[in-house]
């Protein structure tokens, strides 16, 4: 979905943010991944989601496995990983106090 269309969903998107109940739970969320970005090494992006615009990045491994979820109909992109393995498993989100555990309708 693009322009116009998708004006009215990015309006709600906004509007129930602004009215979502505020905690420090997305700031120490935002350090956390912060902290891992000056701490670790950038990590290479995985060789399935990189382009292979030429015969030579394709035969070292470009674009491998990659699956265009708007074209998979066998449901393999569920299991497509996006991040590079030395990331993954990393926990940046903070569980505390005030973070509700269920979305509640905003009235």
């Amino acid at each position: 979905m693009g322009l116009p269309e998708c004006n009215v969903h990015l309006a709600h998107a906004t509007l129930y943010c602004a009215r979502a109940p505020k905690s420090i739970y997305v700031y120490k969320s935002l350090s956390n991944v912060t902290q891992y970005i000056q701490t670790h090494a950038s990590p290479p992006v995985p060789l399935h989601l990189r382009n292979a615009p030429t015969g030579l990045m394709k035969s070292i491994g470009y674009s491998d496995g990659y699956v265009f979820n708007p074209e998979d109909t066998q449901g393999l992109g569920l299991y497509q990983t996006y991040l590079p393995p030395e990331v993954e498993g990393q926990e940046f989100l903070e569980e505390g106090e005030g973070i509700p555990h269920k979305i509640k309708k905003l009235n």
